[in-house]
């Protein structure tokens, strides 16, 4: 028996499997999820929110999706990136931190649970949920989750949770 033939049917074989596998992580890449595709929508967002004005820009903070489940971080922050100074930067934060309690509360009522309110305190800082639906697990919840990180991104750097029976909030 030759070897020859064999050790060449073995390697077209795994040069092959090589090639399948290299096309199957190219296109595992461009999935709409993934790092590659997040990042090319992130430069074409910034790029287009670099050529609105600043009132444009404030206008589209008010209009951004910040909690909910077909929200996506990446617009946010590339209308952040695109902001032309650090004044303005902190100006579409501010107005974000209010758009975002105002879908909060929403997520909430939707989720079926009745917030009495959601505010901001703290000089916006601190988002603030009051009623009968504060709990240590929604507390928790919030702060590791796509919510919690959104928060953090427009500026917040804690959220709390007031009862009649407790008070108690988390650093994000």
């Amino acid at each position: 028996m030759e070897l020859k033939p064999l050790i060449e049917r073995l390697l077209a074989v795994a040069i092959a499997l090589f090639a399948v596998a290299c096309s199957r992580s190219d296109a595992v890449k461009e999935e709409p999820g993934s790092s590659r595709a997040k990042e090319q929508k992130l430069r074409e967002l910034s790029a287009r929110y670099s050529t609105l004005g600043t009132s444009e820009r404030v206008q589209a903070a008010m209009k951004l999706c910040y909690v909910g489940p077909s929200c996506d971080e990446t617009e946010v922050i590339a209308l952040l990136d695109a902001a032309a100074s650090d004044a303005e930067r902190e100006a579409l934060r501010a107005t974000g931190r209010t758009a975002l309690a105002r879908q909060y509360e929403g997520v909430l009522t939707s989720e079926g649970k009745k917030p009495d309110s959601v505010s901001t305190t703290n000089e916006g800082r601190t988002l603030l949920v009051t009623g009968e639906i504060c709990t240590r697990f929604l507390i928790e919840n919030f702060a590791g989750s796509v919510k919690g990180k959104s928060a953090k991104l427009v500026g917040f750097r804690r959220f709390e949770c007031s009862s009649k029976a407790m008070r108690a909030g988390v650093d994000l």
